[in-house]
This record gives structure tokens, C-alpha cells and sequence, in this order.
């Protein structure tokens, strides 16, 4: 078994093409040394807790200095303390070595706290994209709707309304025809059982596949 460092170390200076020798140390060691307690490298997998296994992910994600990162459900295995403090740290990396982010998560209070622009998916199909406070503040699609009316709030003197959808989600590998969502719609006729919507922009950048994408009655929907 080896520890965190005779693991991490050859295999990040071999991708990039270099020996592992002293010019290839300082590459590795300024991202690693920075994000992730030195103390770490000399340490076994097993022997680390939740977080500290995610910041050793993160260390060597950037350990290479890419421009683009994918984070699928980053922080979901976390309590929600150490939660944060990876979120704080995918921040500060963000802003230091100037990346972008392409964060995947079913967390919407996260979501919006992380990112710039939101794409809302069902399966598979982008039903709403817009600016992270364009979409929270003002969603146009019904299923983005739906999504935001559950979202728990802990104030219980401000009142929204909880969209409930009918049925069940179809399969994936048999998706309904139209609209995929059309089956659980509370506002789909025969149009959204034949055609799929376009995903048009309605203004501002804020794109929406729906049909009824301008007719749909706003509702209060409390996401702070």
C-alpha cells in the first residue's frame, strides 16, 4: 500500500511529461502544499477522514493547472460544516488560478451560492438557462418551478407555494414523446404531447423550453 505521496506525486509529473526528479517537484508541490496539509502526503488513503480525501481530489485536480474543471456532486458525501469549508476552498481556488467550473448537483441552495449561470436538466433536456438570480428570482419554466417551490425554508412566516407534480418520472431509456416533462406538467395540453419545445430566450439570456413559456402564472417561490 502507498502513501499519498508515492501515489500522487509520479503520476501527476509523468502526465505532463516530465521525469520525477527535483524540476518536476516544485509543479506539483506549490498546488498540493498550498490547498492540502503537507502532512497528508506521507499518510495512507484509508486514513483519511471525508474531507480530507475531497481536498487531496482537489490538489490534484489543479496540480496539472487546468482551465476547466467538472465537479459532480462535489461536496454530497460531506456533513454540511465541512461541506462549506470545501466549497470556501473551490472558491478561493477558483479565484486564484482563475477557472472555470462545470458544478453538477441536485443541491439548488448550493447551486446557487457557487455559480454564475444555471442550466435546470430533466432527463437529459435543458428545460431552463439562465443567470443564477435570473432563474432563482424569476423561473419560467414549470418544472424549474416545481424544483424551487421544495426547497426548505426555516422562516416559517414567509408563505410559497409548493408546486406538486402528478405521476411518476418516466424512464430514461423510454422518454415520452413532445415535452419529456409533459406527463408530470400541470399546465400540458396536446401540444406538449406532440412537440418538443424549442429552448428560446426570452430576454437577457434566459432561455426556456416551454411552449407556454410567457402565458405561465408566476409563482412565489421563497429560495433565500
Amino acid at each position: 500500500m502507498h502513501t499519498l505521496a508515492e501515489r500522487c506525486i509520479p503520476r501527476s509529473c509523468s502526465s505532463v511529461g516530465l521525469r520525477h526528479t527535483e524540476s518536476c517537484q516544485p509543479v506539483f508541490a506549490r498546488n498540493f502544499a498550498t490547498r492540502c496539509l503537507i502532512a497528508l502526503l506521507f499518510r495512507h488513503p484509508h486514513e483519511l477522514s471525508g474531507g480530507q480525501r475531497q481536498r487531496v481530489d482537489i490538489a490534484r485536480a489543479i496540480s496539472l493547472n487546468p482551465h476547466f474543471i467538472i465537479a459532480d456532486e462535489p461536496v454530497t458525501s460531506l456533513d454540511a460544516s465541512i461541506s462549506s469549508q470545501i466549497v470556501n476552498l473551490l472558491s478561493a481556488i477558483k479565484r486564484e488560478f482563475d477557472l472555470t467550473y462545470l458544478w453538477i448537483s441536485h443541491d439548488l441552495t448550493m447551486v446557487r451560492y457557487v455559480s454564475n449561470r444555471v442550466a435546470v436538466l430533466y432527463l437529459g433536456k435543458v428545460m431552463e438557462l439562465a443567470q443564477t438570480e435570473a432563474l432563482f428570482n424569476d423561473p419560467r419554466n414549470p418544472y424549474t418551478q416545481a424544483l424551487l417551490s421544495a426547497i426548505p425554508d426555516i422562516d416559517s412566516t414567509r408563505k410559497s407555494e409548493y408546486v406538486k407534480l402528478k405521476d411518476e418520472m418516466p424512464s430514461p431509456i423510454n422518454l415520452p414523446s413532445g415535452c419529456v416533462f409533459h406527463t408530470r406538467c400541470l399546465y400540458a395540453d396536446e401540444r406538449c404531447e406532440r412537440e418538443e419545445p424549442e429552448l428560446a430566450d426570452i430576454g437577457g439570456g434566459h432561455f426556456v423550453a416551454c411552449h407556454y413559456r410567457s402565458g405561465l402564472p408566476k409563482i412565489s417561490v421563497t429560495t433565500t
